[in-house]
């Protein structure tokens, strides 16, 4: 079965490629925290929603979220 030519070409400029994926990366992540979403669900239900308290939960609310449910380590 042969190689396909877009994994040779991965292989044969290794750096460029890790330098492309880590960029690539880096906008996809930086698009997806300008949302500013940020919301948990158990279970499908909505718990906890950045967008209806307008603020950021510290740890203290996520262990107490999921203490709540029951998921707490």
């Amino acid at each position: 079965m042969p190689v396909p030519q877009f994994y040779q070409k991965i292989q044969e400029n290794k750096w460029t490629f890790g330098i492309l994926a880590f960029f690539l990366g880096n906008m996809i992540s930086q698009s997806l925290l300008s949302t500013g979403a940020f919301e948990i669900y158990i279970n499908n239900d909505l718990v906890f929603s950045k967008l209806q308290t307008g603020r950021m939960p510290d740890v203290n609310t996520i262990n107490a979220i999921f203490r709540t449910a029951g998921l707490a380590l």
